[in-house]
């Protein structure tokens, strides 16, 4: 399954910048496509899918043109050049969550685009004997009483596979044959770990919380787009944290516009619970901020670390969305 996700993903941001390059182009603009290796990625994964799955996204794509181009006039007026790009995936490390990227390199305008194709997660962050999670996520380094807990546990996981090549390596069932059992055994003490660590930098250091959205969200402005092909539904989000969406054209004005977040970033952490089924925790925070935070194994087969399915529950009211149907 993440697999296949991960592949429909890239053929979506394929459909989003093709479209956007039609349209474009079909009006007259100055348009062109930087043919990089992400982009003949993106390209031979569209490519590779059926003719009705094709179709679907772009139409899942085009539903999105028009109301980006109302919150941005300089993809409405000009003849400057416009450039549309696919960023590589490790540009998210660098605080750009963005797959695609539309500029005017000569008026030093830029915005990005995060393409989310039936899911609407934020980031896959990982948990591991050497990642420091607060110093990374929120540059504050985590304490020995979090590398205490984690490090064991994962060192456990380490020695159970140790010196075995992948393909003979055990399967985490063979550990822990319940959900239950797993979580107790897996993901609980490192949740409990992570969840006091993130309570503690929060009480040492007033601007974590906000830090902690910036690291999720990106330190760039964007627009998310989300298909949602089971209700024929495309929603734009746009996450607008230091007002550099919905920029004047000359005279011409955004409408609508992007609105501002930036005074909506939250300065307080006020519950960090687990939910039931033991692997997921949620971060409930001041001006609306919630966040859901799944830890899972990636693969069946036992490694020394775990992933983070995050996923953004709650968000202040003045989060500018728009659902388009087709």
């Amino acid at each position: 399954m993440p697999g296949i996700q991960t592949s429909n993903g890239k053929a979506f941001e394929y459909a989003v910048l093709t479209n956007f390059f039609e349209v474009l182009t079909n009006e007259g603009f100055n348009v062109t496509l930087n043919p990089s290796p992400a982009f003949r990625t993106a390209e031979n994964k569209f490519n590779s899918l059926s003719h009705e799955v094709k179709l679907t996204m772009r139409r899942a794509a085009l539903a999105s043109i028009e109301t980006i181009r109302g919150f941005e006039p300089n993809l409405k007026y000009g003849d400057e050049e416009i450039r549309l790009s696919i960023l590589e995936d490790n540009k998210g490390t660098a605080g750009d969550v963005s797959d695609i990227v539309i500029e005017k390199l000569s008026l030093n305008w830029r915005i990005g685009i995060s393409c989310k194709h039936n899911h609407a997660a934020l980031k896959h962050s990982r948990l591991s004997p050497t990642i420091d999670f607060g110093k990374s996520w929120l540059g504050y380094s985590c304490s020995d009483n979090y590398w205490n807990v984690v490090r064991p546990q994962f060192n456990y996981f380490s020695s159970l596979i140790s010196d075995l090549p992948k393909d003979r390596r055990p399967t985490w069932s063979s550990i822990a044959a319940t959900p239950q059992e797993k979580a107790e055994l897996i993901y609980i003490p490192i949740l409990n770990a992570f969840s006091d660590e993130l309570i503690r930098l929060a009480d040492l250091y007033p601007d974590v919380p906000s830090k902690l959205v910036e690291y999720l969200l990106g330190r760039k402005d964007f627009y998310k787009v989300i298909a949602n092909e089971r209700e024929k539904r495309t929603t734009i989000q746009a996450f607008n944290i230091h007002d550099s969406l919905s920029q004047n054209y000359g005279p011409h004005k955004a409408s609508p516009r992007a609105l501002s977040l930036s005074r909506k970033l939250p300065t307080k952490i006020f519950d960090i619970s687990i939910k039931p089924n033991g692997n997921t925790i949620k971060v409930t925070m001041d001006e609306g901020w919630a966040l859901s935070l799944r830890l899972h194994n990636a693969s069946s087969k036992i490694e020394p670390s775990l992933k983070f399915d995050i996923q953004l529950i709650g968000s202040p009211s003045s989060l500018t969305s728009i659902s388009t149907y087709w």
